[in-house]
């Protein structure tokens, strides 16, 4: 199954190899990404061996709308009404996860990051799998991120099961922040500036 290379109108497919266990490389708005289907833990361990990732490192759930990642969650109003707000959008907020979520999506924190794409070809994608996606940069670990189809394709060639060939957006990865405090943290800054988000946070 490895190297079979999609285009972005055959979303179908490219779902179905997500959906049956595949490790799947695809353009977002913000770079390159690789994921799999979250609830199978042979995909995460052919994921972050490919990837050559820690297995200490969390990976973050991507879903196709808000509503799917409030039910992976632990109930906050304040935290729904931010993500209600931000999202669709390149923002990955770290959240408490519910009880069931499998051990490999938090490694034992409770918490888990969800993001939800602002792209009309990864909501396609996302609501042809049954289930949300463990979805991280496309990029060996300690490489530069991927920003073209060819640095996605070169560095998982032979390896991904397959490749969405397209464009990716603004080439800045997410904003990361904490909301799993009173106060909102930030884990890493991306192309919408921190205090956008703080300022709505702090206000609720």
């Amino acid at each position: 199954m490895n190297n079979i290379i999609f285009q972005e109108n055959e979303v179908v497919s490219a779902g179905k190899l997500l959906e049956d266990g595949g490790v799947l490389v695809f353009p977002t708005e913000t770079v390159w990404g690789i994921g799999v289907r979250h609830d199978l833990e042979s995909s995460y361990q052919k994921l972050i061996a490919i990837k050559r990732r820690s297995p200490s490192k969390p990976i973050s759930l991507m879903v196709k709308d808000v509503d799917t990642a409030l039910s992976l969650m632990e109930p906050n109003k304040k935290v729904e009404a931010f993500m209600r707000h931000f999202l669709p959008g390149p923002l990955t907020v770290l959240v408490k996860a519910k009880n069931d979520i499998p051990y490999w999506n938090h490694l034992g924190t409770g918490v888990i990051g969800i993001r939800v794409p602002d792209s009309p070809f990864v909501a396609s994608l996302l609501k042809e799998v049954s289930v949300p996606c463990l979805v991280t940069s496309a990029n060996i670990a300690g490489e530069k991120t991927a920003t073209s189809w060819e640095e996605a394709y070169s560095s998982f060639e032979g390896l991904a099961d397959g490749f969405v060939k397209g464009k990716c957006g603004s080439g800045v990865a997410s904003t990361i922040v904490d909301a799993t405090k009173d106060h909102l943290v930030l884990i890493r800054e991306g192309a919408i500036p921190f205090s956008q988000y703080e300022s709505f946070f702090e206000g609720e």
